[in-house]
């Protein structure tokens, strides 16, 4: 509670700084706002690690719920030009941010999506604290959690599968990094046959 309650203080005073990444995934590329250029004691989390030990030259990468682009950042980085990665965040606030970061770093092969992806087509309401967009969710229990909370927002986004998003133009992926805060199986319930996932 204490570090959410730094945090929560500390985001708005660095909102619109832009310094280059001090650890993690991203660490050695731009960035607008966040905590990035605290030094960071430790090693990397496992879900990091892990990532960091993939393949990725020349593949196709989808990141499905990339509140600021920590993660599009080193997909793209790891992909390289040849490859490319669609990035899905329905809060326009975090949209907004991921294509200034992309921006940041002149990733031409990164395309950034405003849509929720889930089992059908349509809209919903993406509830979050006013503070916290991470913790930003579509699915009712969660929402209903978030919405006891002092500050929050609730926004109307779209939402659109796997398959229409693909049926749009889109490659099918390679690789798939999941962080939809409770509906992670209802955005693998539409998977493109083949695609391999994290969720």
């Amino acid at each position: 509670m204490l570090k959410r309650t730094v945090i929560s203080t500390l985001q708005p005073l660095v909102a619109h700084r832009v310094y280059t990444v001090r650890h993690g995934l991203a660490k050695g590329l731009r960035r607008r706002g966040g905590l990035g250029f605290v030094p960071q004691l430790g090693s990397l989390s496992p879900e990091e690690a892990f990532l960091q030990q993939l393949s990725l030259e020349g593949e196709t990468v989808f990141d499905v719920g990339g509140y600021e682009g920590i993660f599009t950042l080193f997909f793209a980085r790891r992909t390289g030009p040849a490859g490319r990665v669609v990035t899905f965040e329905p809060n326009p606030r975090n949209y907004a941010r991921i294509v200034e970061n992309v921006r940041l770093n002149g990733f031409p092969h990164v395309t950034v999506r405003q849509v929720a992806l889930g089992s059908t087509p349509g809209r919903a309401s993406l509830v979050f604290p006013s503070d916290e967009t991470a913790r930003g969710s579509l699915e009712q229990h969660i929402g209903d959690t978030i919405r006891q909370e002092k500050h929050i927002e609730a926004i109307e986004v779209e939402v659109d599968t796997l398959d229409g998003q693909i049926a749009r133009g889109l490659p099918e992926p390679d690789f798939v990094k999941l962080d939809v805060e409770g509906l992670e199986r209802d955005v693998l319930s539409a998977q493109p046959h083949g695609a391999s996932h994290d969720a």
